[in-house]
C-alpha cells in the first residue's frame, strides 16, 4: 500500500519523551518523517531536560517545525541555550501565529 499519495488533514500532536525511552536516532528520525509530511497544525513537544538533549536531536525538531508550513502553535518545554536556534527558525515562518513555552 502506498501511503504517498494519501490525503491526510492537519493534526494536532503531543509528544513527551521520558529519559528512560529516550533514544536519539529514532526520535531524529521521527523528527524527520514530520518535515516530509508537513501536515501539523498544533505541536507540541516535551524536552524533559534540554541541556542534555543532543544537538542533532534538536537540529531535527527545529527542522520539523520549519517544514510545516501550516503550523499554527507550537508549545515546548523549555529549551534551555536552544531557544536561540528556535527563534531564528520562527522569524522566517509565516504561518506560526501562537508560541507557547
Amino acid at each position: 500500500m502506498d501511503l504517498t499519495a494519501a490525503v491526510i488533514s492537519p493534526i494536532d500532536i503531543h509528544i513527551w519523551l521520558s529519559p528512560e525511552y529516550f533514544s536519539p536516532q529514532l526520535t531524529i528520525l521521527f523528527f524527520h518523517r514530520l518535515a516530509q509530511l508537513g501536515h501539523l497544525k498544533n505541536f507540541q513537544f516535551t524536552f524533559w531536560n534540554p541541556t542534555d538533549t543532543p544537538k542533532d536531536v534538536i537540529d531535527a525538531f527545529l527542522e520539523a517545525v520549519a517544514a510545516n508550513k501550516i503550523l499554527k502553535t507550537l508549545t515546548v518545554s523549555d529549551l534551555g541555550h536552544h531557544l536561540k536556534d528556535l527563534l531564528r527558525v520562527l522569524e522566517s515562518h509565516d504561518g506560526l501565529r501562537t508560541l507557547k513555552c
